[in-house]
């Protein structure tokens, strides 16, 4: 037993050794990981320090030198453009009706006629503000030289291209309008009236000038021997008028004044009457009254003979009236006659005074002051008139009317829709759509990079996700519309601002493999500038 015991403490001692030289082993491992992991400051900067440089070259080579601008942009259809009549037709003022349409599908080509309204025709023409209003000799504008632009393109020259509507634009559009079998329209029915106004004013003007130097003529002349005879005459006759009014003044004054006192005599016989009669209608009905005896009938007084006394009272009362209103009458007839008397005396007085003093003007130098204002005062007129005259008549000729012209900014194009029905009248709205399945590139640049890119520039284009390369020409750079949704603005990463870019608008050459790809991103390589040939290339 005691050998055992000590056996058994034997291995349990040798256990503990074998635990403690382990953990010993382990610290003394563990310790030297974490030493190999400790590093000082300066042993970490100096294992983060470049290399040592050391030589490197590159060849020197020959070849062509390029500066190239890379443009993001998108492949897209060309829009479609709704087609509007901006106004009438014609300019006779005939019911606009719809008597000739295009068919859907139909090409619509530059100067082309699209359809017609009441037989007049609307044409297509290439320009990007629309047709607003009638153009007339001698209107101005960006869309007269839309318009010259069109026709010049088209080979019929207006002269200068400008903004001037002129002869040489009127003759242009009379031999494009032959040419599709049409005639112009001619002067507007206002037109043609203001026209009649304005010379019938130049004739009006020339007849007061010489109604004016006629005046004057005889204002300026000497007296004759009849002229002062005739005023003496009038004299004469003026101092004979004026007893003779006043004599017939005094005659219509009396008669006036004897048939006032005849009709106050009458008035006064008819009112004594009168009185009579009621003191005889007052005894009646008193004795009526009292049971006395009529003194002609010998029987007492009946409402009958009340009656009768009282209508001869009425009729006496009847008789008044009538001479107070003939006195009356004669009284206001007396006072008018006095009146007319003196105011003719007293024109016959003035009439003497006149005549008096028109005699004595004979002798005294004539002043045709104003006989010469009116001179040239009439003469300014009829300069006015006629220059008015002159300046309408250049402008009444060949008339573009509103809708006789359709502004499209692209074409050749297609009618892809028609609003409009033969014989009905054309829509206020849209009439019809065309559009092109034509695609464009669009991109943006900045505008300092505006002259880089130049209309006809060729350029390289890459579809990445298409996987294809080809090459476009340059059709336009141009301000970009500005939107007010972001997701309309694909370039410029979603902001609405166009204010410092333009677009850049490319056709691919290969216009068919781009078309199955609208919507994809591409990139747009502009060649700036270039060598002419290779040229020895030597890195920086």
């Amino acid at each position: 037993n005691g050998t055992k015991q000590r056996t058994t403490g034997s291995r349990r001692r040798r256990r503990q050794a074998a635990a403690v030289v382990g953990l010993a082993l382990v610290s003394a491992g563990a310790g030297v990981l974490v030493g190999s992991r400790l590093k000082s400051p300066s042993d970490a900067a100096s294992q983060r320090a470049a290399p040592t440089a050391s030589r490197i070259t590159v060849p020197v080579e020959k070849r062509k030198l390029e500066s190239t601008l890379t443009v993001a942009g998108e492949i897209r259809y060309v829009e479609p453009t709704p087609v509007r009549l901006a106004g009438a037709v014609g300019g006779s003022g005939d019911r606009q009706v719809v008597t000739r349409l295009p068919t859907v599908d139909a090409e619509v080509a530059e100067g082309a006629v699209l359809l017609e309204v009441s037989g007049r025709p609307v044409f297509a023409l290439h320009g990007e503000l629309p047709m607003y209003r009638q153009l007339v000799p001698g209107s101005t504008g960006p869309d007269v030289t839309q318009l010259e632009t069109a026709l010049d393109t088209l080979g019929f020259s207006p002269g200068t291209v400008d903004n001037i509507y002129d002869s040489g634009t009127e003759a242009a559009l009379d031999a494009f309008y032959e040419s599709h079998g049409y005639v112009s329209e001619g002067a507007s029915e206002t037109q043609r009236k203001d026209l009649v106004a304005a010379r019938k004013a130049v004739g009006d003007a020339d007849e007061a000038v010489r109604r004016a130097k006629n005046d004057l003529a005889t204002g300026s002349s000497t007296v004759s021997a009849s002229e002062r005879l005739a005023k003496q005459q009038s004299v004469e006759r003026a101092i004979a008028a004026v007893p003779a009014a006043e004599t017939q003044a005094t005659r219509d004054d009396q008669s006036a004044a004897q048939e006032t006192a005849t009709a106050t005599a009458s008035r006064n016989n008819i009112k004594a009457s009168r009185d009579a009669e009621k003191v005889i209608y007052d005894a009646v009905v008193a004795a009526a009254a009292a049971g006395e005896t009529n003194p002609l009938t010998g029987m007492p007084y009946t409402p009958a003979d009340v009656a009768t006394a009282q209508s001869e009272l009425l009729a006496k009362e009847q008789e008044l009236i009538q001479a107070e209103q003939t006195l009356t009458t004669a009284t206001a007839n007396q006072t008018g006659v006095a009146q007319r008397g003196q105011s003719a005396a007293k024109d016959a007085q003035d009439a003497l005074a006149l005549a008096l003093v028109e005699l004595k003007d004979l002798d005294k130098p004539r002043d045709t002051t104003t006989l010469k204002d009116a001179v040239n005062a009439a003469t300014e007129q009829a300069d006015a008139s006629r220059a008015a005259l002159a300046e309408l008549e250049a402008t009444v000729g060949t008339i573009v009317p509103a809708g006789e012209v359709v502004f499209l900014p692209v074409l050749p194009t297609t009618v892809t829709e028609i609003n409009a029905t033969l014989g009905a009248v054309p829509p206020t709205d849209q009439l019809a759509l065309v559009s092109s399945t034509n695609t464009q590139i669009a991109g943006r640049i900045a505008k300092v990079d505006g002259d880089l890119v130049t209309v006809g520039a060729v350029v390289d284009i890459s579809v990445p996700d298409a996987g294809i390369n080809t090459t476009g020409t340059v059709t336009d750079v141009r301000k970009p519309v500005a939107s007010t949704s972001p997701d309309d603005n694909p370039f410029g990463g979603g902001s609405s601002d166009t204010s410092d870019r333009l677009e850049v608008v490319v056709v691919a050459d290969e216009s068919t493999q781009i078309n199955q790809f609208i919507g994809f991103s591409v990139r747009i390589k502009v060649t700036v500038s270039a060598t002419a040939s290779e040229v020895l290339a030597v890195p920086v």
